[in-house]
C-alpha cells in the first residue's frame, strides 16, 4: 500500500509595488513617519513623475526610517488578501532599491524640507532636555560631594558655614 504525500499548493506571491521615498511626515497619531510616492515602471525609466503627483502614502517611521534620502525609489511587497486596497500597506521588510530620481527637480526640495525637519525635531529634542536639567543643581554639585564624603558632626559645621556664607551672616561682604 503506497500513501502519497498531500500535494502542496503554492501560495500566491504578494504583489509588488514601487514608491520613491519623499520624506519625513507626522503621522495621524503624532508619531514619525514617512512619504512615499507610487511610481510606475515608465516613470521610473525617465527618471521623474508626472507634473501633477499622486497621493502620498504615509508609513511608519520603521518603513521610512530604512529608506535613506528622498528620491530613492524602492520596491516592496503589499499584502494581496485586500486587492481593493493594493498598496495602502506594506511588508518592511521586503524593501528592495530601485533607483533614484534623476531628472525630477521637486527630489532637492524633498531633500531640504527632509533635512529642515529632522533638524526641528534634533533642536526640540535638545531643547526639552536643557529645560530638564537645573542648572543650580549642576553648580551645587561639588559641595554636594564634599558633604557627603565627611563624617557625621563635620557635615553640620560645614551646612553652618554654607548657610552663613549665603546669607551674609558672620562673614565679610
Amino acid at each position: 500500500m503506497t500513501t502519497k504525500a498531500p500535494q502542496e499548493q503554492s501560495k500566491p506571491e504578494n504583489p509588488k509595488i514601487k514608491l520613491v521615498y519623499v520624506g519625513v511626515c507626522m503621522t495621524t497619531d503624532d508619531k514619525r513617519g514617512g512619504k512615499f510616492l507610487p511610481i510606475t515602471d515608465e516613470q521610473m525609466k525617465e527618471g521623474s513623475l508626472p507634473t501633477t503627483l499622486p497621493e502620498e502614502k504615509v508609513f511608519a517611521w520603521k518603513v521610512a526610517s530604512l529608506c535613506g534620502r528622498p528620491g530613492t525609489i524602492y520596491e516592496f511587497e503589499s499584502p494581496s488578501d485586500t486587492p481593493d486596497k493594493a498598496g495602502q500597506s506594506i511588508f518592511p521588510d521586503t524593501r528592495r532599491y530601485c533607483g533614484r530620481l534623476e531628472n525630477d527637480d521637486r527630489v532637492l526640495k524633498w531633500q531640504a524640507e527632509h533635512d529642515a525637519f529632522l533638524m526641528r525635531q534634533e533642536l526640540e529634542s535638545r531643547e526639552r532636555k536643557e529645560k530638564a536639567t537645573n542648572e543650580i543643581h549642576d553648580q551645587l554639585q561639588p559641595l554636594r560631594a564634599i558633604y557627603r564624603s565627611l563624617p557625621g558632626r563635620q557635615k553640620t559645621v560645614f551646612l553652618a558655614q554654607i548657610i552663613a556664607f549665603v546669607t551674609g551672616a558672620g562673614g565679610k561682604d
